[in-house]
């Protein structure tokens, strides 16, 4: 959260701290109490009603609120209000049987970025909770200094290359960047998928520093996507961030067998066009397709890979991988999260295996599996006389995808905590989502592993252990969290510290020995709390959410304080707590 924003956090489970029902004021880190809040008696006619419900919920909220930078923000006699906020979004859960309204702050039309309000409402659009991250910058600039062309001939110059490498960039828009409490709220504008990095960035690619995941380089690192706000006065880049980490109705699944790259036999769903079948699943909407061994940087293939029969040949085993792993991880979502795919709207998840890399130093091996463009990539490595796909590790697979899930819910900015977050969230789900399926009991957390990409990271070694990071050289700890430049800020890095502590809740126990929670009941609220969070939060932030969600899950009394008890000790292990 930026240094000046003003935060809200309300929840009607909380002891009543007010009960007139108006918080004592919106401060740096403030949280309000207040007893449980009807549903608003009227809404505003041509307006979603979950929408001018939540409105009016965030006015009374705000009633109280007593300083004049946020007056705006109150109330206007309007069953709209508070009008500067801008609706993203409406997402009903089967999980909560509560609907989620999420808004952007604006002024003068114009978003303000990082800037987030979300609203909670049970089955009647009473209050159940609500979160809030708003800028109190009073009186900012309404007109740009600078135009589009000099802003972007000021950001070529910052990123120290020919103003033509920008020609194909979209114009960008405007928006206010809260730069803190001296420079207050600046009118930026927006440049978005830049495909340029910063000078930092990339001499760290240049001295081989920044890798990830310890895999070969990913094409998010030569195809670059980054995002800059420029000051729209001085020219100054203000912040930058990178981007990375169609169903066919009517048609039906045909049942198809395999081997997969692991040499084990499945089944699985393709489709009998005519003549040959399909790696195409028009129940799941998942498609796979074959480079073989073509450069990720080329032209895909214009169908899914083929078979001439319904028992696929050996040389389809990467595919077999891909599309069964996918095809996991599309289930565990559907089942458990009661999620319809990546976007929640059954988006076709498609495959693309046997990738491999001309600009590598070897052009006919890509030592990486990485979400990109919309679309799973897999690599290959020379295993004796033949090659290996990455698609085979599952945990890698869902680790990548729940990458694509974080964009289409809380879309967190790749930089610093929120980035490490988007990257502990994907190590979160890889794991939970990799026992699920294979381990040897999937309630039982005492059998799990809990290594992400087994024998993948450096002397053989896990690209991460979410049990014990330090033995793999990560922290575990936030009294070892000093911020740096490199890894956008220590993505990759410092995500073990939120890891360690999702560990801690997954093996919690109580008084009598046994587990807190449920393998399942962490996934479900670690799935919530990620779309619940603002781009820009923090692992404290990120905490404070799954504490109100997880009250918002259990309806029993003692159910609720032990387990919010337990989250609260297995995150204050790692030193995140929620102050104020």
């Amino acid at each position: 959260m930026p240094a000046s924003f003003l935060s809200l956090r309300h929840h009607r489970l909380d002891p009543a701290a007010n009960v007139s029902g108006a918080p004592t004021g919106l401060r740096a880190g403030a949280v309000s109490a207040i007893a449980p809040v009807p549903a608003p008696a009227a809404s505003d006619p041509g307006m979603d009603p979950d929408e001018a419900a939540a409105r009016r919920h965030l006015h009374d909220l705000l009633v109280g609120v007593a300083r004049p930078e946020l007056r705006s923000l109150r109330a206007t006699g309007s069953a709209t209000a508070p009008p500067d906020l801008r609706r993203q979004r409406i997402e009903p859960s089967e999980l909560t049987k509560t609907t989620v309204v999420v808004f952007e702050q604006v002024r003068g039309a114009l978003p303000v970025f990082g800037s987030h309000a979300l609203v909670e409402l049970d089955e009647n659009r009473g209050l159940v909770s609500a979160s809030a991250e708003l800028c109190g910058s009073s009186q900012p600039a309404t007109l740009p200094t600078l135009g589009v062309e000099r802003a972007r001939e000021r950001l070529a110059r910052h990123l120290e290359i020919a103003p033509d490498r920008l020609a194909g960039v979209a114009p960008p828009s405007l928006c206010y960047f809260d730069a803190g409490a001296v420079a207050g709220l600046r009118l930026a504008w927006h440049f978005e998928d830049v495909p340029a990095a910063p000078v930092a960035t990339r001499k760290e690619l240049e001295d081989r520093q920044q890798d990830g995941h310890d895999l070969g380089p990913s094409p998010r690192q030569r195809r670059f996507s980054f995002d800059y706000l420029v000051d729209s006065e001085d020219g100054n880049v203000l912040y930058h961030y990178s981007r990375a980490p169609l169903a066919f109705p009517g048609e039906l699944p045909t049942r198809c067998s395999g081997m997969d790259d692991d040499g084990s036999p499945q089944q699985f769903n393709g489709h009998f066009a005519g003549e040959r079948y399909v790696l195409w699943d028009p129940h799941s909407n998942l498609r796979t397709f074959d480079l073989a061994g073509g450069d990720l940087d080329g032209p895909l293939p214009t169908s899914p890979a083929t078979s001439p029969g319904d028992e696929w040949p050996a040389e389809a085993r990467a595919a077999i991988s891909a599309h069964v792993n996918a095809g996991r991880v599309y289930d565990f979502c559907r089942v458990v999260l009661k999620r319809d795919g990546i976007d929640g709207k059954g988006m076709t998840v498609e495959s693309v295996v046997n990738c491999t890399s001309l600009a590598d130093r070897s052009p006919d091996e890509w030592h990486n599996a990485v979400w990109f463009q919309n679309r799973m990539w897999y690599g290959r490595a020379k295993d004796g006389d033949r090659y290996r796909s990455y698609a085979r590790y599952l945990d890698v697979v869902a680790h990548e995808l729940t990458h694509g899930i974080t964009e289409h819910t809380s879309n967190l900015v790749y930089r610093d905590q929120s980035g490490a977050l988007n990257e502990s969230f994907s190590d979160i789900f890889g794991v939970l989502i990799c026992n699920y399926w294979l381990a040897p009991a999937r309630d039982d957390v005492s059998t799990w592993s809990w290594d992400i990409g087994p024998g993948l990271g450096k002397n053989g070694k896990p690209l991460r252990d979410m049990s014990d990071p330090a033995r793999l050289g990560y922290p575990v700890h936030m009294r070892e969290y000093v911020r740096m430049v490199r890894d956008e800020g220590g993505v990759h890095y410092y995500s073990s510290i939120h890891n360690k502590a999702a560990y801690n809740v997954l093996t919690a126990t109580d008084d009598t020995s046994k587990r807190v929670f449920s393998p399942e009941e962490v996934a479900v609220l670690y799935y919530l709390t990620l779309g619940r969070l603002d781009r820009m939060a923090t692992f404290e932030k990120a905490l404070a959410v799954l504490l109100n969600v997880t009250k918002t899950y259990y309806g029993n009394a003692a159910k609720r304080e032990r387990n919010t008890t337990a989250i609260a000790r297995a995150y204050a292990d790692v030193g995140i707590v929620v102050r104020g």
